[in-house]
């Protein structure tokens, strides 16, 4: 065990950054918010089956690739998607029941040295990681601690928000879906103020968000009209841009 955990580690520190897109940074951040109690924060669904959003991936005004969110329906259970090509492809679904809590994560990276699958599993307060890269395979896994989500459904879950200005919150952010012990942080949301943004899909009148754990902090654009589309999102090392929006 103690040498597929190496090999994963390995696998994974060998990635690009754009292999990443979808996680907390986890930089220093110079502005802490301050402490607020975490909650289950999520509000109404706002999306629905066949929602379709495309960006464009840039790094310093230079476009590196494209991402694609999807929502889809399954059962009783939302999939929420997020598909990344840059460097290699890397396709990470969330599937979440109706109270948007998760209970299943899968994840394919590709790139020149081959495929390599995360799937998570929330069940019986656990969330058990199994990887495998096509050579190794480990089980990692976790506590799962009240008012947690998982970090991949940080941009949906965002949507659902009542968001004001100065709304302010918090919850538990836990980074599954890699070759390791999932990771949990208290991510605090902050809405900075509403203005108007331009992005290739058109302008919009967006809330400001930030989102600060474990030291790092992000910005998310979220439009103010129904269904409220993420419309822009810097993650602190690459920019998201929406492209087009489809419902």
């Amino acid at each position: 065990m103690k040498a597929a955990r190496a090999s994963f580690r390995t696998s994974l520190l060998s990635l690009p950054a754009v292999a990443l897109l979808g996680a907390l940074v986890v930089s220093a951040a110079c502005n802490q918010e301050p402490a607020v109690p975490a909650a289950d924060i999520a509000g109404a669904v706002v999306w629905s089956a066949g929602e379709r959003a495309e960006y464009a991936l840039m790094e310093d005004d230079k476009r590196i690739g494209s991402g694609v969110f999807t929502v889809k329906r399954s059962g009783d259970a939302w999939v929420l998607q997020q598909e990344y090509r840059a460097k290699l492809s890397d396709v990470v679904a969330v599937e979440v029941g109706g109270d948007l809590k998760p209970r299943k994560v899968t994840r394919t990276i590709d790139g020149p040295d081959g495929p390599i699958r995360m799937d998570v599993v929330y069940a019986d307060g656990r969330a058990v990681v199994r990887a495998d890269n096509g050579k190794d395979e480990g089980v990692y896994g976790a506590d799962v601690p009240a008012y947690a989500y998982d970090n991949w459904q940080g941009t949906f879950l965002w949507r659902t928000l009542p968001l004001k200005e100065g709304y302010l919150a918090a919850y538990v952010n836990m980074a599954t879906a890699a070759p390791r012990d999932p990771v949990t942080n208290t991510a605090t949301v902050r809405v900075q103020g509403r203005e108007r943004v331009a992005v290739p899909a058109g302008e919009f009148e967006v809330w400001r968000l930030r989102v600060s754990s474990g030291g790092g902090t992000e910005t998310a654009w979220i439009g103010v009209d129904a269904p409220h589309p993420l419309v822009r999102y810097d993650n602190g090392s690459n920019t998201f841009e929406l492209e087009k929006f489809r419902r």
